[in-house]
């Protein structure tokens, strides 16, 4: 097929696209688009640090991009749950590991000599 090459004429300033124009098209992209993508970059970060697949964020966004309908948002909830599950998991597990650790530290302090960093909080 034939392929359109896209024309940024808009960001050149002449009579027919003067200056004013370049500057409402970098405020509206600053106060529009920028904080969207801002959103999903940091929606894709919290995914990812939950154990999402690619494939999971891949689908929770395309879900994302769809019009909305009570499937599509019981299928983006379920999506959420799930990885809320996950993150609740994970945190739980932290927290017996790291009891698990303090108990040692003790039993190594009351043992001998050993005092724990100081660096260490909780």
């Amino acid at each position: 097929g034939r392929r359109i090459k896209p024309n940024p004429s808009f960001l050149i300033s002449s009579p027919k696209y003067p200056i004013s124009n370049l500057l409402c098209f970098k405020i509206i992209l600053s106060k529009t688009v920028i904080p969207i993508i801002m959103r999903w970059m940091q929606g894709v970060s919290y995914l990812r640090r939950c154990g999402a697949s690619i494939e999971t964020i891949r689908e929770y966004f395309r879900l994302c991009q769809l019009e909305q309908s009570e499937e599509n948002l019981k299928a983006r909830y379920e999506i959420i749950l799930s990885q809320r599950e996950q993150v609740y998991k994970r945190a739980a597990e932290a927290n017996a590991t790291a009891a698990y650790m303090d108990q040692k530290v003790k039993h190594y302090e009351e043992k001998s000599c050993f005092t724990a960093p100081s660096t260490v909080t909780q």
